[in-house]
């Protein structure tokens, strides 16, 4: 390989290897972002059902926390 293909090639990588980077930081974020808004609405569960952001099995967690919450307060 020349001198110049070598410089194209490490090119290329470095530019792919940020844009994973962006991608990778950008769906950290997101999953750090439903985490704390998570812990944040697990005290109420009303403003949960009317929220389209969480999944069904996130349901099934803040049931289950709520559950324990319950029977600790007793």
């Amino acid at each position: 390989m020349s001198h110049d293909e070598l410089t194209i090639l490490f090119i290329a990588i470095g530019i792919t290897l940020t844009v994973a980077m962006c991608f990778l930081f950008v769906f950290a974020l997101r999953l750090y972002h439903m985490k704390v808004l998570v812990s944040m609405d697990s005290r109420n569960m009303e403003n949960i059902e009317s929220d389209s952001y969480l999944s069904p099995i996130s349901y099934e967690i803040l049931a289950n926390e709520l559950e324990k919450k319950d029977k600790q307060g007793e």
